[in-house]
């Protein structure tokens, strides 16, 4: 049995934008404002996009996802924000 880490925690926005963008127009303005560790990822439905990103530090704020999308998308929408731990996968062989 492996243990392994899947997510190291932090922030998970579903977003359902208006245009027909990719991951890297979508990486080119989070990556800025909410860091490198920042990843994309399509969900099923042609416009809708889950972002994981760190958590902000204690005493720092990050911006909205809404608000920095804003500039390349005139519809944001927020479908689910939530903060996520740590989870330790197991690979079975």
């Amino acid at each position: 049995m492996n243990l392994g880490l899947d997510f190291t925690g932090g922030m998970v926005t579903e977003v359902k934008v208006d245009k027909q963008l990719t991951n890297h127009d979508l990486l080119d303005v989070l990556q800025p404002k909410l860091g490198e560790s920042t990843s994309v990822t399509r969900s099923g439905e042609d416009g809708r996009w889950v972002i994981r990103y760190s958590a902000p530090e204690e005493g720092q704020t990050l911006p909205s996802v809404a608000d920095v999308l804003k500039p390349i998308s005139h519809q944001v929408d927020v479908v689910s924000n939530s903060i996520v731990g740590a989870q330790v996968g197991q690979d079975l062989f």
